[in-house]
Parts: C-alpha cells; sequence; structure tokens
C-alpha cells in the first residue's frame, strides 16, 4: 500500500513539474511577443515622427519616396522603361524622326500635308507611286489637280500655252518652282524634275503667265520684255 502511495506521488510530482515548465516556456513566448510589439511600436512612432517632422536630410524623403512606391504602384513611365520598352520607344522615335525627315525632304509640311499632283505629273506612274507613297506617309490622301495652285487655264479660257521667253522660275523663298506645261510633260525634262524634288522644291506647272503668283509673273514679263 505504501508503495501504491508513493509511485502516485512520484507520478504527481512529475505532472507538476511538466506544467510548470509548460507555463515557464508560454511565459517566455509571451513576454518576447510583448517585446517584439513593443518594438514595432516603437520603430512605427519613430517613422511617423520624422514624417510628420520637415525633412532634415534625403533619408527622410527616401523614406517617403519608398513608402509611396509600395502604397501606390505605377506604370512604368518614360524615366523607368524596362529594356525592352525602351528598345522599343527608341526604335519608335527612330521612325517618326525618319518620317519627318523624307516629308520636308519632299516640300510636305508633317503639321499640314498637302500632297498634289498636276495631271501631266500623274501620268507618270512612277512619280503617281512616290507621291501615293508619301501622301500615306503623311496621314493624308493625294489630289490630282490642273495645278497646286487651283488655276485652270482651260477655264480661264485660254487652253493655248503662252510662248514666253522663261519656262522655269524658281521661288527660292517658298521652295516652290514654277514649270510651264509644256516642258512640264517634256521628257527632257525628267532629269530635273528629280534634282528640284532632291533639291526640296515643288513643281507648280503653269500654260500662262496670270497663272502666275504676282512675284513671279513680273519676272517672267520683264524677262520677256528684254528679249
Amino acid at each position: 500500500m505504501a508503495d501504491d502511495t508513493n509511485a502516485a506521488l512520484q507520478a504527481l510530482i512529475k505532472q507538476v513539474i511538466t506544467l510548470t515548465e509548460t507555463v515557464e516556456a508560454q511565459s517566455k513566448r509571451l513576454d518576447g511577443l510583448h517585446d517584439f510589439n513593443t518594438r514595432i511600436l516603437d520603430e512605427k512612432k519613430d517613422l511617423q515622427r520624422k514624417l510628420a517632422s520637415p525633412p532634415a536630410n534625403d533619408e527622410v524623403t527616401e523614406t517617403r519616396r519608398l513608402l509611396d512606391a509600395i502604397n501606390n504602384p505605377k506604370r512604368a513611365e518614360p524615366d523607368n522603361l524596362t529594356p525592352k520598352q525602351a528598345a522599343e520607344k527608341a526604335a519608335k522615335d527612330q521612325a517618326e524622326r525618319q518620317r519627318l525627315a523624307r516629308l520636308r525632304a519632299s516640300g510636305i509640311d508633317p503639321n499640314n500635308p498637302v500632297v498634289e499632283l498636276t495631271r501631266a505629273e500623274a501620268r507618270d506612274t512612277h512619280r503617281y507611286r512616290e507621291m501615293r507613297e508619301l501622301a500615306a506617309l503623311a496621314g493624308t490622301t493625294l489630289r490630282v489637280v490642273d495645278n497646286p495652285n487651283h488655276f485652270d487655264p482651260a477655264q480661264q479660257g485660254r487652253p493655248e500655252i503662252a510662248q514666253t521667253r522663261s519656262a522655269v522660275i524658281k521661288d527660292a523663298d517658298n521652295k516652290r518652282v514654277y514649270v510651264r506645261r509644256d516642258v512640264m510633260g517634256s521628257s527632257n525634262f525628267r532629269q530635273q524634275y528629280s534634282n528640284l524634288r532632291a533639291a526640296g522644291f515643288v513643281p507648280v506647272t503653269w500654260s500662262d503667265p496670270s497663272d502666275l503668283p504676282d512675284h513671279i509673273r513680273e519676272q517672267v514679263e520683264a524677262n520677256d520684255g528684254n528679249a
């Protein structure tokens, strides 16, 4: 009987020891959690104090920037493009520069594109294809007119071509060259036509001096008067 009592006491003591160790362990964990929470709260308060006070140095500004980046993620902008996005943007920019350069070299204003051919010019299939391509590049349509200044000698009752001494007159200020209609349609003028276009001039056909702007007409009449 004494042995049973002793065994029971030993078992009870062992249970008490185990329970005590468990309680102590839980207490330590609670103390650790309390310390952790206290540290986090202290750090939060420190950060709030920094943000509430005027920036004393770049550290606070950087902290604000990082917090804003975390809380408000933004899409990639030109200043922070990925390598792939940067390459695509560079290619697009280069293509646009080439487009604008080609239009300007052809005498076309990219901001107000007007692409026209005279009926005589449109008979040249190569020239027609070239101008149609430029019109598409400028985002407009190719217009075929009697001449780019919209003078129509037939409507004015002057279908005949005036036999003037001057047949080709350059207007360097406006980058236009006025070409008499019979000369424009001749095969001998093709090379000169290409050279003028390459130099940035826009050819304009005319049949009679009255079709021309005043300052060009005066040049033609003065030249005929000196003949």
